[in-house]
């Protein structure tokens, strides 16, 4: 009874200092297969200085719970495991809530994943008193990269993992076509590409259990590698309208000198008009014409600051 009273004070008036924060959501169970163990453990922090106890969580039978302990001491993390026994195949998104003495409204968690084999029977939830249980979100991811047809390693092959839509991290393989990364545990959208090489894309869920990713990568004809070297694109022309028109290139000329040079090189304007073919021309009257100043020059243009 005393226990009890307790829990109610505690219930009543701890929500006014005490929090408690999950540190990652959605929490992904991932693909369930033969293999999997169905199960995701979900951290639960304390953040505030008052002891918080968990009173229980709202789940149907498709779930069992497991927690590491029930009681939240302050600033302290401890988990609750979520094991998921599906009934159908495909994706689910479950939401769970879960009912503190700090909060007089059950605080909600999402757990989702991917159905690919449902289970015949139903496994218990390992229990965190039956084995050494790692917590951490954190594990070794192993990606090989190998060329598809002949099984050899790919050196320098780049691997980019995605994460809720962005790039998290970028691996870099070695001459064994391997390359080692401590990262968090979720579903991620692996980018994978080598030199020569067709690139490929595909979604996973990675874990401690599930941490070794090999991607075979197919080679590019090298017909197809020469026709793209021929189609690309060129280079930019440099604009080298300066060059063209630096001192010295071009000799410094008067426009007179360039005039003199053209009108020597063609015929006299007499010549011209002697040479041109007759054009029949409508009879005009002497007196439509205007009273005009005819200057004929001769074959020899003399210069000397003014035309003679």
């Amino acid at each position: 009874m005393k226990n009890l009273v307790i829990i109610f004070i505690l219930f009543a008036f701890g929500s006014v200092n005490a929090q408690t924060v999950f540190l990652d959501q959605p929490y992904e169970i991932g693909l369930i297969d033969k293999s999997n163990q169905r199960y995701v453990d979900v951290p639960i922090k304390n953040t505030s200085d008052k002891k918080v106890f968990i009173f229980r969580a709202e789940t149907d039978k498709r779930f069992q719970i497991r927690y590491s302990s029930k009681e939240l001491l302050p600033d302290s993390t401890v988990y609750m495991r979520v094991q998921f026994t599906p009934e159908v195949k495909g994706p689910f998104s479950e939401k769970i809530a879960i009912h503190f003495s700090c909060y007089t409204e059950p605080k909600t968690i999402k757990v989702a994943g991917f159905t690919q084999h449902i289970p015949i029977s139903s496994i218990a939830c390992p229990s965190f008193s039956d084995q050494d249980i790692n917590t951490s979100l954190n594990f070794e991811l192993e990606v090989t990269v190998i060329d598809k047809e002949t099984r050899e390693p790919i050196q320098k092959a780049q691997a980019i993992l995605i994460k809720n839509g962005i790039p998290v991290e970028k691996l870099i393989t070695n001459s064994k076509g391997f390359v080692e990364k401590e990262v968090e545990l979720g579903l991620y959208y692996f980018v994978v590409s080598a030199e020569t090489y067709f690139p490929t894309e595909f979604v996973k869920y990675v874990n401690r259990n599930n941490n070794l990713v090999l991607v075979e990568l197919e080679k590019v004809p090298e017909e197809e590698l020469v026709v793209s070297e021929t189609n690309k694109p060129a280079e930019a022309i440099e604009d080298s309208s300066e060059d063209l028109f630096e001192s010295g290139e071009i000799e410094s000329k008067s426009t007179v000198e360039i005039i003199m040079d053209e009108v020597e090189e063609q015929d006299t304007i007499v010549e011209i008009m002697v040479e041109a073919e007759d054009e029949p021309y409508p009879d005009f009257s002497v007196n439509e014409f205007k009273p005009s100043n005819i200057v004929f020059f001769s074959r020899r243009f003399y210069f000397d600051g003014l035309y003679g």
